[in-house]
């Protein structure tokens, strides 16, 4: 072996996702599964379910887990039929788990709407005495309830009954999380999401999910797509993914003790997944850094010649070496990733056919695809082609494909950290991303710290940007005008790097591209650019003039009929009569309606290209590619295809040379089952050349390491986000749901702590509502202040003097009541201004009196609930309006729940200056109130609370902010009256420079 001495460096981007440490961890409502909990190994899960006796215990269960995992030692997790959880011996079990030091993990079995009788799936509530003893009992050995292929199930059974469908893909995704609240509900809010379609970014923002994973093969979708979605969910929500394997396929499943058709499933040793897919799957699946791995079941059959009385099956035998594997090679290293897909976060995509229905080309289960939905199959279907096919095809191809630009994208949505998205080195934006002020500070930083960034054109025509922040986009993207559309017909030929490429019919915005700007390709008649390209800060920005890249007509026709077609809802075969596309069957490939344009595709495939580091000569294979500890890497080839693939591992400027090979357990191939049916692997002639080879349907794993070059890691560090939301409080007025306003506000959390919402949306809804709400609110960590300042004028609602009796009485108990629900969400701040006197009888020093009495009311009803009063200072035409004045009355009434916030609107519509103010008063802030005041042409101040920057007292607002950040508050809050999140998110950002709280 040669000896490895370093003597170049180069940075390199992979990310080992540790729950506790990442900005998440502390945010989230259930705790998330960690590599500690797991003892810092990777696991198996050895069974799916315990035998239960005529009486519904869980029947020897020494002996059955004695079988499992000490005999034949498949793993310690037990991943176990929700029935157990009524069996009678619950507790015994659980007990006896515990002294093994097992684990029981994802108790599945659930179908929402379904009838429970206990022998079959059903929807159920997991019996809260039970729910406790194994949280109690276990500990970190529990590993949640099942949120089970449940993205598929609404998918395919619910959404088609949403009437009307909206076409407001926010909406959709709230249709979608009511439906999961709901089952989150019934689990106790403790779940691990077991996905059947890539939703998983959904259930990992919620805050309910304790790991994230899939069970691959069925009919599911394609692996090296839905793993690019777990990968970044994980890594953009802090939490780890798992991988189970299974033996069943679209058209039935393996069985080693029976062979027959039943119910319209094949089973037998030659149904259900090969063993060599199988094999594979949970290789990639190690190598794509699951935690948890295991195939589905089907481990032993009888055999009465063993003292156990069984024998492995072909399928234990697989999982056993597995283990082994694992043993002796231990941690893969992290996957090496650079590549992230960045996609809007309501974007709702699936891929263009799937399980869950006899439709294609659909997002959110009921929308039709629309251009952005299309540029991201032509991505997927670069770098996995034929991805689309998984499920459909006997001889199971598309389930893992080859990948000819490597195997080394994420999947992150538009709501990522900062720190999280500067951890890839390539951004490509996929499909219809509304790029606001907030994510164009992400992408220009990304771009400015040493990315590349590549998007397309209609990246600014859906903008929500306006005035100085356009004009930044558009230089960002080395343009400084974006025109109309020009239409070339098929045939128009452009020019990329000097070499004519004739492409479909496509359409560019002519652009005036700025200097400086590289044209990468242009059209040959015209002239105008295709592609630009050009340098920013340390990194780079590829602009693609075109919608999307895509040609402009479709490819393809689409042809329709009526036929009959079955599908999978749960467990259950429907059958239905459908007018749908001839092309969507089995066995047979959908139509590529839009593509990349030739040129697009090239230059794309470049851009990849230039990321990896490690490459193979043969694009027919796939390549995963791992960084370890010791700075060596570990790369995974993979075949997919029926013929013997030749490759080398191509020489570039890293100089990898192979230093071992990670002996992958072999099976016979003669076995029944091991190749699936109509793979055509015989008489095959090889392919490729090279001096290293992969049989079809095969895996090796080399390590490789590199004598010229070390390998340094960029590091995620999560320590100015994890503060920037800590105390800040944002103002919310006129909502009718404080649930909804955060669902549609992705990003809430990464600026603010909490809302300050006003009394009157406790007072207009009822208890049981607000009940509800609370849960979730409470579920998002999220704080709430509540404030009175809008209802307390004296009359027509909440009035301080107590000169009418009747009425004053009424609004004592309409603010206690306010405190009682406001209690709900875990409220311990509220809001308080005084209002006008009375206009006679009452003088100004009887009104203050008076007005002190009440305040010290409302403190005693708050202080029963834990809540805190804070007075602000007011505006002209109420009593005590100047801060002199406020302050002086709080100290006065020596209330220890009462104290003082400072509203700088105020303060200046009062002709107050704040740098004099916070001189005289800083020690009796103990919170601020920001926004600035309404001033018309004359001079005149009206108490507007207008967003503080871009206003004319901004320098003022801004100057006190950077004084008053040395101070301690309780909160801080703008106040301002926003028109949307834009202007939300410019304010934030100076606050999060100025304010510590």
């Amino acid at each position: 072996m040669k000896e490895l001495k370093g003597s170049l460096q180069s940075t390199i981007h992979v990310y080992k996702v540790e729950p506790e440490n990442h900005v998440e961890f502390h945010r989230r409502f259930t705790k998330a599964i960690t590599r500690n909990d797991l003892g810092n190994k990777i696991h198996f899960s050895a069974m799916r379910a315990m035998e239960l006796d005529d009486d519904g215990a869980i029947k020897d269960f020494n002996k059955q887990l004695d079988l499992y995992t000490k005999h034949y030692k498949l793993g310690e997790i037990l991943w176990l039929f929700y029935k157990c959880i009524y069996a009678p011996n619950l507790k015994e079990f659980v007990d006896e788990v515990k002294a093994r030091g097992l684990y029981i993990f994802d108790i599945w079995g659930y179908v929402p709407g379904s009838f429970l009788d206990r022998s079959s799936w059903g929807e159920y509530e997991v019996p809260a005495e039970a729910a406790k003893y194994l949280r109690e009992i276990l500990g970190n050995h529990f590993l949640g309830f099942d949120n089970g292929e449940q993205d598929g199930r609404y998918i395919g059974a619910y959404t088609p009954m949403i009437c009307p469908v909206d076409s407001d893909r926010k909406s959709q995704y709230l249709q979608f999380q009511r439906h999961f609240e709901q089952l989150g509900d019934h689990f106790d809010n403790q779940t691990v999401a077991v996905c059947s379609l890539n939703f998983c970014h959904y259930f990992a923002k919620e805050g309910n999910v304790m790991m994230i994973g899939a069970e691959t093969a069925q009919a599911l979708i394609n692996a090296n797509i839905w793993y690019s979605y777990l990968r970044g969910a994980g890594k953009q929500y802090g939490l780890l993914w798992f991988g189970n394997a299974s033996i069943w396929n679209r058209f039935g499943y393996k069985d080693y003790e029976r062979e027959g058709v039943e119910n319209g499933y094949e089973f037998g040793p030659d149904g259900g997944t090969s063993l060599s897919l199988l094999r594979r799957l949970i290789y990639v699946e190690y190598m794509y850094n699951c935690d948890i791995l295991g195939l589905e079941w089907g481990f032993t059959m009888p055999d009465q010649e063993d003292v156990t009385g069984t024998k492995l099956t072909p399928l234990g035998e697989i999982q056993t070496k597995a283990v082994e594997f694992v043993e002796n090679n231990g941690y893969p290293g992290v996957m090496y990733t650079p590549v992230a897909i960045l996609m809007d976060f309501f974007n709702g995509w699936t891929p263009s056919r799937h399980l869950y229905t006899h439709e294609y080309y659909k997002v959110w289960g009921s929308l039709p695809y629309e251009d952005g939905d299309y540029q991201t199959h032509a991505l997927f279907s670069m770098l996995f082609p034929g991805y689309e096919n998984s499920g459909f095809y006997r001889d199971e191809r598309g389930f893992l494909t080859s990948t000819p630009y490597g195997d080394m994208t994420d999947v992150i949505f538009s709501d990522v950290d900062d720190a999280i998205l500067n951890n890839y080195s390539t951004v490509i934006l996929a499909g219809r991303v509304i790029l606001d002020v907030e994510l164009y500070d992400k992408l220009r930083a990304f771009v400015e710290g040493g990315g590349h960034l590549i998007t397309s054109a209609d990246i600014l025509v859906s903008a929500k940007l306006s005035g100085v922040y356009r004009e930044e986009a558009m230089k960002l993207f080395g343009i400084s005008q974006l025109g109309e559309l020009k239409r070339y017909e098929a045939g128009e030929q452009v020019l990329f790097h000097g070499t004519r490429v004739t492409e479909q019919a496509f359409e560019i915005y002519h652009v005036k591209v700025d200097e400086g700007v590289e044209v990468i390709a242009q059209a040959t008649e015209s002239g105008l650019p295709l592609i630009l390209h050009q340098s920013q800060g340390m990194g780079k920005v590829s602009f693609i003039t075109s919608p999307y890249g895509l040609n402009a007509d479709k490819l393809a026709a689409c042809e329709l009929e009526e036929r009959e077609t079955k599908y999978l809802v749960g467990p259950d075969i429907v059958t239905e009569k459908l007018v749908t596309a001839v092309d969507n069957v089995d066995g047979k490939d959908i139509p590529m309606f839009y593509d990349y344009l030739s040129a697009v595709k090239q230059y794309i495939g470049d851009c990849l290209n230039e990321e990896k580091v490690i490459e193979l000569t043969n694009a027919n294979l796939q390549c995963i590619v791992n960084r370890c500890e010791d700075g060596s890497f570990l790369a995974a080839v993979v075949n997919h295809g029926a013929s013997v693939q030749r490759f080398d591992f191509a020489e570039n400027q890293y100089g990898f040379i192979v230093d071992a090979e990670l002996e992958i357990p072999a099976l016979p191939e003669d076995l029944a089952g091991y190749y699936a049916k109509e793979f055509q692997h015989e008489g095959k002639a090889e392919e490729g050349s090279g001096s290293l080879s992969v049989k079809p349907a095969d895996i090796r794993i080399f390590r490789l390491k590199t004598a010229a070059w070390t390998f340094n890691v960029k590091e995620v560090v999560f320590s100015s986000q994890a503060q920037a939301m800590a105390c800040k409080f944002l103002a919310l007025r006129n909502v009718a749901s404080l649930k909804t306003e955060l669902l549609t506000a992705p990003t809430f959390k990464h600026h603010f702590q909490g809302v300050k919402l006003d009394a009157s949306y406790f007072l207009e809804k009822d208890m049981e509502w607000l009940r509800k709400e609370a849960e979730f609110v409470k579920r998002r960590k999220v704080d709430v202040i509540v404030d009175f300042s809008s209802l307390l004028n004296h009359y027509p609602q909440l009035s301080l003097l107590d000169n009418i009796k009747d009425r004053y009485e009424e609004n004592m108990k309409g603010i206690a009541k306010v405190f009682e629900k406001a209690a709900l969400f875990g409220c311990k701040q509220a809001v308080f201004i005084l209002h006008r006197n009375a206009e006679n009888h009452i003088t100004a020093d009887e009104a203050e009196a008076i007005m002190g009495r009440s305040l010290g009311k409302i403190c005693a009803y708050a202080e029963q609930h834990g809540i805190t009063i804070y007075l602000q200072n007011g505006t002209k035409g109420r009593l005590l309006k100047s801060t002199d004045e406020t302050v002086a009355f709080v100290v006065s009434l020596q209330i220890p729940n009462l104290k003082f916030v400072y509203n700088i609107a105020h303060s200046i519509a009062l002709g107050e200056k704040p740098e004099e103010i916070w001189e005289k008063h800083y020690a009796s802030m103990k919170g601020l109130l920001l926004s600035a005041p309404g001033c018309d042409h004359y001079g005149q101040f009206y108490d507007q609370h207008n967003p503080i920057v871009n206003s004319q007292f901004a320098d003022s607002v801004q100057s006190f902010i950077a004084k008053a950040s040395e101070h301690k508050f309780d909160f801080a809050c703008l106040d301002a009256l926003y028109e949307n999140w834009n202007d939300v998110y410019v304010d934030s950002m100076s606050l999060r420079a100025a304010v510590e709280v």
